[in-house]
């Protein structure tokens, strides 16, 4: 799953775009809730940033329109955010 995900970054950051094929791949490995929160915080030009650890690990620190910051993990299916904390 994590070389499906690494090729959809790619193919998203190199073109800006992404097409209905890959669209519905994104949206059989998050689902379709998860997959409109993260395209409504693209068009709202959300920050999005990406760290590494000193271990090598890569992590995610992105800034909602509230200016409100939180931190998910690249290789895990976690996130400081609420929706994270009371849903999943």
């Amino acid at each position: 799953m994590e070389s499906l995900v690494n090729t959809l970054c790619a193919e998203l950051k190199a073109t800006s775009t992404l097409d209905a094929e890959e669209l519905r791949k994104l949206l059989r490995i998050v689902g379709v809730e998860r997959t409109e929160e993260a395209l409504e915080m693209l068009d709202a030009e959300c920050q999005v940033r990406r760290f590494q650890d000193p271990s090598g690990q890569y992590f995610y620190q992105v800034m909602d329109t509230d200016n409100t910051l939180y931190y998910t993990l690249h290789t895990a299916t976690y996130c400081t955010c609420q929706t994270f904390q009371t849903e999943v």
